[in-house]
Protein backbone atom coordinates (compact mmCIF):
# COMPACT_ATOMS: atom_id res chain seq x y z
CA UNK A 1 0.00 0.00 0.00
CA UNK A 2 1.23 3.47 -0.86
CA UNK A 3 -0.52 6.79 -0.35
CA UNK A 4 -0.49 9.91 -2.52
CA UNK A 5 -2.29 13.21 -2.60
CA UNK A 6 -0.91 14.49 -5.91
CA UNK A 7 -0.02 11.37 -8.01
CA UNK A 8 3.63 12.55 -8.11
CA UNK A 9 4.86 11.76 -4.61
CA UNK A 10 4.12 8.56 -2.71
CA UNK A 11 4.55 7.28 0.83
CA UNK A 12 6.89 4.42 1.62
CA UNK A 13 5.25 1.08 0.71
CA UNK A 14 3.63 -1.03 3.41
CA UNK A 15 2.59 -4.68 2.93
CA UNK A 16 -1.08 -5.44 2.35
CA UNK A 17 -0.88 -8.98 3.74
CA UNK A 18 1.21 -10.37 6.60
CA UNK A 19 4.46 -12.22 5.82
CA UNK A 20 3.80 -15.52 4.07
CA UNK A 21 0.42 -14.47 2.69
CA UNK A 22 0.25 -13.32 -0.93
CA UNK A 23 -1.95 -12.47 -3.91
CA UNK A 24 -4.52 -10.21 -2.27
CA UNK A 25 -7.63 -9.59 -4.32
CA UNK A 26 -9.56 -6.31 -4.36
CA UNK A 27 -11.64 -5.78 -1.20
CA UNK A 28 -15.34 -6.61 -1.49
CA UNK A 29 -18.32 -5.42 0.56
CA UNK A 30 -20.66 -8.13 1.80
CA UNK A 31 -23.35 -7.78 4.47
CA UNK A 32 -21.82 -4.64 5.93
CA UNK A 33 -18.26 -5.96 6.08
CA UNK A 34 -15.25 -5.23 3.90
CA UNK A 35 -13.39 -8.46 3.15
CA UNK A 36 -9.99 -9.06 1.53
CA UNK A 37 -9.14 -12.55 0.25
CA UNK A 38 -5.60 -13.86 -0.26
CA UNK A 39 -3.61 -17.08 -0.12
CA UNK A 40 -0.79 -18.75 1.78
CA UNK A 41 1.86 -21.09 0.45
CA UNK A 42 3.37 -23.88 2.54
CA UNK A 43 6.31 -22.32 4.35
CA UNK A 44 8.57 -23.78 7.04
CA UNK A 45 9.11 -20.29 8.44
CA UNK A 46 5.35 -20.12 9.08
CA UNK A 47 5.18 -23.47 10.85
CA UNK A 48 4.69 -25.57 7.73
CA UNK A 49 1.19 -24.26 7.05
CA UNK A 50 -0.50 -25.78 4.00
CA UNK A 51 -1.52 -23.64 1.09
CA UNK A 52 -5.01 -22.34 1.43
CA UNK A 53 -7.45 -19.49 1.21
CA UNK A 54 -7.57 -16.76 3.84
CA UNK A 55 -9.38 -13.49 4.41
CA UNK A 56 -9.15 -10.42 6.58
CA UNK A 57 -11.90 -8.04 7.60
CA UNK A 58 -11.47 -4.25 7.67
CA UNK A 59 -12.05 -2.87 11.15
CA UNK A 60 -13.34 0.47 12.36
CA UNK A 61 -9.84 1.16 13.70
CA UNK A 62 -8.54 1.27 10.11
CA UNK A 63 -6.68 -2.05 10.09
CA UNK A 64 -7.13 -5.49 8.57
CA UNK A 65 -7.87 -8.32 11.00
CA UNK A 66 -5.50 -11.25 11.43
CA UNK A 67 -5.74 -13.77 8.55
CA UNK A 68 -8.47 -16.38 8.95
CA UNK A 69 -8.79 -19.52 6.82
CA UNK A 70 -11.94 -20.17 4.84
CA UNK A 71 -13.19 -22.84 2.42
CA UNK A 72 -10.66 -25.32 3.78
CA UNK A 73 -12.77 -28.12 2.32
CA UNK A 74 -11.59 -27.19 -1.21
CA UNK A 75 -8.23 -28.77 -0.37
CA UNK A 76 -9.97 -32.16 -0.27
CA UNK A 77 -12.08 -31.89 -3.45
CA UNK A 78 -11.65 -34.98 -5.67
CA UNK A 79 -10.51 -32.93 -8.68
CA UNK A 80 -8.00 -30.96 -6.55
CA UNK A 81 -5.65 -33.91 -6.08
CA UNK A 82 -2.60 -31.64 -5.61
CA UNK A 83 -4.39 -30.35 -2.46
CA UNK A 84 -3.78 -26.66 -3.05
CA UNK A 85 -5.99 -23.58 -3.35
CA UNK A 86 -4.62 -20.26 -4.58
CA UNK A 87 -5.63 -16.91 -6.07
CA UNK A 88 -9.02 -16.35 -4.40
CA UNK A 89 -11.36 -13.73 -5.84
CA UNK A 90 -14.47 -12.69 -3.92
CA UNK A 91 -17.43 -11.33 -5.89
CA UNK A 92 -20.74 -10.04 -4.58
CA UNK A 93 -23.26 -11.51 -7.00
CA UNK A 94 -26.44 -9.79 -8.18
CA UNK A 95 -28.26 -12.63 -6.42
CA UNK A 96 -26.93 -11.45 -3.03
CA UNK A 97 -24.60 -14.41 -2.71
CA UNK A 98 -20.89 -14.11 -2.00
CA UNK A 99 -18.96 -16.01 -4.67
CA UNK A 100 -15.37 -17.18 -4.36
CA UNK A 101 -13.40 -18.19 -7.44
CA UNK A 102 -10.09 -19.95 -6.79
CA UNK A 103 -7.50 -22.10 -8.53
CA UNK A 104 -7.01 -25.74 -7.55
CA UNK A 105 -4.59 -28.17 -9.16
CA UNK A 106 -4.68 -31.68 -10.49
CA UNK A 107 -2.12 -33.95 -12.04
CA UNK A 108 -2.51 -34.55 -15.75
CA UNK A 109 -3.06 -38.25 -16.47
CA UNK A 110 0.08 -39.87 -17.92
CA UNK A 111 -1.79 -40.67 -21.14
CA UNK A 112 -2.31 -36.92 -21.74
CA UNK A 113 0.93 -35.53 -20.32
CA UNK A 114 3.52 -38.06 -21.33
CA UNK A 115 5.63 -40.15 -18.99
CA UNK A 116 6.08 -37.32 -16.49
CA UNK A 117 3.00 -36.27 -14.50
CA UNK A 118 2.44 -32.55 -14.95
CA UNK A 119 0.25 -30.34 -12.83
CA UNK A 120 -2.70 -28.55 -14.38
CA UNK A 121 -4.68 -25.71 -12.83
CA UNK A 122 -8.47 -25.76 -12.66
CA UNK A 123 -10.89 -23.00 -11.69
CA UNK A 124 -13.06 -23.66 -8.66
CA UNK A 125 -16.19 -21.78 -7.60
CA UNK A 126 -18.04 -21.65 -4.29
CA UNK A 127 -21.01 -19.48 -3.35
CA UNK A 128 -23.06 -18.85 -0.25
CA UNK A 129 -26.25 -16.99 0.70
CA UNK A 130 -26.04 -17.83 4.39
CA UNK A 131 -22.93 -18.53 6.32
CA UNK A 132 -21.95 -22.18 6.42
CA UNK A 133 -20.28 -23.61 9.55
CA UNK A 134 -16.81 -23.40 8.01
CA UNK A 135 -17.45 -19.85 6.83
CA UNK A 136 -18.82 -18.65 10.14
CA UNK A 137 -15.66 -16.72 10.90
CA UNK A 138 -16.33 -14.30 8.04
CA UNK A 139 -19.03 -12.38 9.88
CA UNK A 140 -20.28 -12.55 13.46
Amino acid sequence: VVRTTDWRTFSAPKPVTPTGFVSPDAPVEWRGATLLAFQAYPDKALGGRRSGLFFSRWSASGRWSAPRPFLQEVLALPWNDARRAIDPTLVMGPDGRLHCFFVGSSHMPPRLGGARRRRINLLGHAATRALQPRLSTILP
